[in-house]
């Protein structure tokens, strides 16, 4: 009312997340690398989608919300040693979808 302006500047960074995508695990039990899963080295995800498919092309694993991750089973029992191919999407804390990301893991035990 008496013709005073405030102003304020606010900053803000952006941090883009840093994933890798193991091409390899071990889900032997003994807690190092016993699930598949992207691993975030910087800023945090949100994953939207995993799904695992044997050589056959045949779909074997759907991740859910409470299951972020492949342990190695499928239908309850340890899956072979073999490679499978994933197919995988997440989004950045901000929404922004990123591109689906394909590519092969091997299982060892």
């Amino acid at each position: 009312p008496n013709g005073c302006i405030q102003e304020e500047v606010i900053g803000f960074n952006v941090v883009q997340p840093v994933v890798e995508i193991p091409n390899a695990f071990t889900p032997d039990g003994d807690e190092v690398n016993n699930l598949f899963r992207p691993v975030v080295l910087k800023g945090n995800i949100i994953l939207e989608k995993l799904e695992i498919y044997n050589r056959w092309g045949q779909r074997i694993f759907t991740a859910s919300p409470n299951t972020p991750y492949w342990d190695g089973n499928v239908d309850g029992k340890p899956a072979p040693v073999d490679t499978y191919l994933y197919q995988m999407v997440w989004r950045t804390t901000d929404g922004a979808m990123q591109a689906p990301r394909t590519g092969e893991v091997t299982l060892l035990r």
